[in-house]
């Protein structure tokens, strides 16, 4: 900021010179104080300003608008309630409040007559009032033009402050031509207390007994008479009685009075109620009150103690209150043109019993006025009914920050601008400020306000650029500055500004004076510059004529800068320093009185601790001189910018779900810290955010940077600005301070499936619900027993898990959940595995034919049930031994069928069956054989004689026999169960000799066998007669046979003689 490094080198400057002329400067001072000593005149006290800066142009500010860095302080003397008077009381701040004070106006302790009276009673503190009183206005005003007499009985119960102040009276308030008249009665006092007659009050010391009755009866117009002499067009208009104690003492001065009356001639009374008889004590007046008082206390914020504004009801109705304030005059009190121009901040600490009803209450309030409106500001600090006043007019009601906070130092700071420019009451004057504390009106409620370090921060000369203008009178002329000298049209206000609409015009001509001042309390260091700006118009004549600037000090030293001058001289001495300006004497040039103060007033006066008290524009002219000169920007400036004292830095790493508190401490040296803020960035200083901070102690701010997300690396820094504008950073450097966004918070995981206790089996779904708001869930794991069994990134978290892989039972599966700082969470369930490990059952096999034979396919049935179903079912089979073949059998229902092809007779063949279920566990059963049967007979056939035909010698049969399947095994041929004849080649042909039996029936068999034992066989019977003539028979025998014949088969008899039967014989087959 080059406004700031300027005047930073500009203050160097004037310290390098002053040690540079250390000795001319100091000879310069003897040569002054040696002029001044000696009475000498004529030497003009001038330093030649090295450093001030030349003529400027006209900057082009608003009206609104202050030079950079214009200076902004406090102008509260005894900010911080470090000094206080004799009694407790702060100084420099005007204070009141109640205390014990009674009127009971239905009294009947102590009665003249009647039934009721009224007593009054008052105990003084040491720090307020003590004074009680009742009083009574007239319904109908009497005139003073007849008789009219006051009657009127007192009691004096005590009055020890007797000499000390301690009196009681009663007075007349009346009404006349030439204004009002006040006739005392003084009842009861002390040496101490003299009263003379003045233009409108009357005094009658009287003087009473105490502890009896006493009767006041008095001529009224006797008595207005005698001091003010005609009573014509008087009226008596209300009475009233007053008890004064001893100030500062605690002790009770009390009075009765009773049966007061005021009548005429007519014998009409005035006075109503005044025999006090009327249940409710009316048409008189009085209040009952409470104690307060103000107090220094040690809790405190700053220094070593604070103040303490106390109020306590003693009784119900007696409600206490007290407060503290400051009067900036009027109209030339503060002014609030723009946000912080004028800015009011305290401490303060609350406690209240909450039993004191609606009136228990704390508030600060703001008085403003102009011309023609009156308003106040009400900003509540507690209120037991913790509600507010509706706003009207005259009045505005807010919150305080922290309001109704009990027991805890609060901190407030209240641009005043932003109210007034809530409530548009602009172009006013800031004449007052009160904090005010309110017991309530039950017994024993109490109040207890502390209030420490209050401060008002404006602009030391309050309108530097004389901009208010809503107040004109003929000596009033500049609404915000106080007038000294001649009014108009010696000084006005002048559209010929430096800046803004106005400035302030002094003229002096004719042995005539003019000014304007401001009274301040503004401490002054070596960090504080002037910044007032000046034109000469003209300054002309043969008389003196003179106008400058005078700072005063501490009430006792006085700094002037000469604008201009003639036939006039300026000689330091022990109280005064003089300066001509850069420009001195030159008209028609703006210029700027720029100078360090401390430098001005150390080369004079030598250093000290300075404040200031005043700053007076001022001019002057004797004789024929003249002189007029325009004054504007009546400002001061800061030039050193606050200091950060520290700021905490976060060690450890922050968490992404917490606020991180930033401490820090700033100081300033004369404006004070305006605000504390914090500079946060997220993304490596690419964008700033800023983050206000909180006055938590004196000079110690605490502010927040908001949650962030977890792994950013957070850059801050602290800036302090003060009440002109000046800023300091605290960047650790350049570096900036930093730290660490982290987690350190377990993410959250739901293992929802499997449920806890499933029975499970198979393919198992695993799914986790994950998750982590801070770092992020980076991967889930699964886990059956101790084994990982699957990783997964991403969403869905989820796994098919083979169950099969471990055995039936109990397991418990595990999810852990990982988040991206290394956190982890994991949630189990336990399952019941429960596979279906059996093998399938095969029940018994079936083949059919039961009896498998060559030639016939053999069908294999089997049953095969499983748990979780059939996948398989295969047959398995061997020809003796060839090679296994296998066949997938076929679904039939529950029934798995295969076949085995046909085999040749007499084959072994093995067969088996393996099953398998959808797992692929297998069953099988042991291998199963059968070995191909026949169990079809052989064809038979034989060819031979007919049965009918007798048989004789010789007989050929030719018998055939075969067999597909096992093959043909033996032909055998019997007569009478004699085998004769035997062949295993077909046909066999038989010549039978029918000799080689007996004439007569025989039976002839014929038989085939196959290789399976199966037989066909024919029976025939045969009459054998050879008779003697054999070769006659034998003759017909062949040719018989030759003519017939038959054939016996295994499925077909072809029977030439119905007599055959034919005998068929299957092997027994097992």
């Amino acid at each position: 900021m080059p406004e700031k490094k300027f005047i930073l080198k500009l203050q160097e400057a004037y310290i390098l010179e002053l040690k540079k002329h250390a000795s001319i400067l100091f000879l310069f001072v003897l040569i002054v104080q040696a002029f001044a000593l000696f009475g000498g005149t004529g030497l003009l006290a001038y330093e030649e300003t090295l450093a001030a800066p030349i003529a400027k142009q006209v900057d082009s500010l608003t009206s609104d608008e202050r030079r950079e860095n214009s200076l902004v302080t406090n102008i509260i003397r005894n900010q911080g309630f470090e000094k206080n008077d004799s009694h407790g009381a702060p100084d420099d701040w005007s204070c009141w409040g109640s205390y014990y004070r009674l009127v009971n106006r239905t009294y009947t302790a102590n009665v003249h007559g009647g039934l009721q009276s009224c007593y009054m009673e008052v105990k003084p503190t040491s720090q307020f009032g003590s004074d009680v009183s009742t009083s009574n206005w007239l319904s109908t005003y009497p005139d003073l033009t007849n008789s009219l007499t006051l009657d009127a009985y007192y009691y004096i119960d005590s009055n020890p402050g007797i000499g000390q102040n301690g009196h009681i009276y009663t007075y007349l308030y009346l009404s006349s031509p030439s204004g009002s008249k006040y006739l005392y009665y003084y009842l009861s006092y002390g040496s101490d207390i003299s009263r003379t007659n003045q233009t409108n009050y009357a005094y009658f010391m009287l003087n009473s007994s105490l502890m009896t009755w006493n009767n006041l009866n008095r001529d009224i117009i006797a008595d207005y008479q005698s001091v003010f002499g005609s009573a014509s067009g008087v009226f008596v208009w209300a009475i009233y009685f007053r008890v004064n104690g001893q100030y500062g003492a605690e002790t009770i001065t009390s009075m009765t009075i009773d049966d007061v009356s005021i009548k005429d001639e007519g014998v009409t009374e005035y006075i109503n109620n005044g025999n006090f008889e009327s249940p409710s004590g009316s048409y008189w007046g009085g209040q009952s009150e409470g104690v307060a008082e103000v107090t220094p206390s040690p809790d405190c914020t700053e220094g070593s103690q604070s103040t303490n504004l106390t109020a306590w009801a003693l009784g119900d109705d007696f409600s206490a209150n007290v407060y503290v304030g400051q009067y900036f005059n009027w109209p030339a009190g503060i002014f609030a043109r723009s946000a912080g121009t004028c800015v009011v901040e305290f401490d303060w600490k609350y406690t209240g019993t909450q039993n004191g009803g609606s009136q228990q209450q704390s508030y600060f309030s703001v008085s403003l006025q102009n011309n023609s409106i009156y308003h106040e500001i009400y900003y509540y600090l507690a209120s037991e009914t913790a509600s507010l006043p509706s706003n009207n007019t005259y009045s505005t009601y807010m919150y305080a920050n922290g309001f109704n906070t009990q027991n805890e130092w609060i901190h407030s700071t209240f641009d005043l601008f932003e109210c007034i420019d809530q409530v548009r009451m602009y172009n006013m004057s800031i004449y007052n400020m009160n904090i005010y504390v309110y017991s309530g009106e039950y017994a024993n409620s109490t109040v207890t306000q502390l209030v420490d370090d209050f401060k008002v921060l404006t602009y030391p000369t309050a309108d530097p650029g004389f901009e208010e203008d809503w107040y004109w009178d003929s000596y009033t002329t500049i609404t915000g500055w106080s007038p000294t000298g001649s009014g108009y049209p010696y000084r006005n206000q002048t559209r010929d500004a430096h800046t803004g609409n106005w400035a302030a015009n002094l003229t002096a001509y004719g042995s005539t004076t003019t000014g304007l001042e401001r009274y301040m309390f503004t401490p002054i260091d070596n960090s504080v510059f002037t910044d007032f700006w000046w034109k000469l118009d003209r300054i002309e004549g043969s008389g003196a004529a003179y106008s400058y600037i005078q700072l005063t000090f501490d009430n006792l030293y006085y700094l002037y800068y000469i604008i201009g001058a003639q036939q006039a001289s300026f000689v330091n001495n022990s109280n005064s320093a003089f300066y001509l300006v850069q420009g001195f004497n030159t008209t028609d040039i703006w210029y700027n009185v720029e100078r360090n103060i401390t430098h001005d007033l150390d080369a004079v006066f030598g250093a000290k601790t300075w404040n200031m008290t005043r700053v007076q524009v001022y001019a002057y002219a004797t004789g024929g001189g003249e002189i007029s000169v325009i004054y504007d920007d009546m400002d001061f400036v800061d030039a050193i910018p606050p200091e950060i004292l520290w700021v905490n830095t976060v060690t450890s790493p922050a968490l992404y779900y917490e606020a991180v508190q930033i401490a820090t401490a700033a100081t300033d040296n004369l404006a004070g810290v305006r605000e504390v803020s914090i500079h946060a960035s997220s993304n490596g200083g690419s964008i700033w955010d800023e983050y206000s901070t909180i006055e938590v102690g004196p000079g110690l701010y605490e502010g927040w940077i908001p949650a962030h997300d977890y792994g950013i690396t957070m850059l801050y820094y602290i800036e302090a600005i003060d009440w002109c504008g000046q800023t300091e950073i605290d960047d650790n450097g350049g570096v900036y301070y930093s730290y660490f966004i982290d987690d350190n918070i377990a993410p959250i995981i739901n293992l929802s499936l499997p449920e806890a206790a499933a029975i499970v089996s198979d393919s198992v779904h695993f799914l986790a619900d994950a998750e982590d708001v801070g770092s992020g869930i980076h991967y889930v794991e699964f886990y059956v027993g101790t084994s990982l069994i699957n990783t997964d990134y991403s969403e869905p978290y989820e796994y098919f898990w083979n169950s099969r892989s471990v055995g039936n039972g109990s397991h418990t599966v595990t999810a852990i959940a990982y988040d991206g700082a290394s956190m982890q969470q994991s949630d189990s369930v336990i399952i019941d595995v429960q596979n279906d490990i059996a093998p399938p059952v095969l029940s018994t096999v079936l083949i059919n034919p039961s009896h498998p034979v060559y030639d016939e396919p053999v069908s294999v049935t089997v049953a095969v049930t499983d748990i979780s179903g059939v996948d398989n079912v295969t047959l398995f089979y061997r020809f003796g031994t060839l090679p296994i073949q296998e066949v997938v059998m076929t679904r039939s229902g529950a029934l798995y069928i295969g076949q085995i092809p046909a085999a040749d007779w007499d084959t072994t063949v093995q067969y088996w069956v393996v099953a398998y279920d959808t797992y692929g566990i297998a069953s099988s059963m042991s291998p199963l054989s059968y070995v191909v049967d026949d169990i079809q007979l052989p064809t038979l056939s034989v060819l031979g004689p007919p049965t009918t035909q007798a048989l004789t010698d010789f007989i050929q049969f030719t018998i055939t026999g075969s067999d597909e399947g096992s093959g043909l095994a033996e032909i055998v041929m019997s007569v009478d169960g004699v085998e004769v004849f035997t062949s295993t080649i077909s046909p066999a042909v038989v010549n039978w000799s029918s000799a080689t039996v007996e004439n007569g029936l025989h039976t002839l068999t014929f038989e085939v066998s196959d290789g399976a034992g199966n037989t066909a066989s024919v029976e025939l019977e045969y009459l054998v007669d050879n008779p003697v003539g054999f070769g006659v028979i034998s003759h017909v025998l062949n040719s018989l046979l030759r003519d017939y014949g038959f054939v016996i088969g295994a499925s077909t008899i072809i029977i030439l003689f119905a007599v055959i039967k034919i005998v068929q014989h299957k092997r027994h087959q097992s």
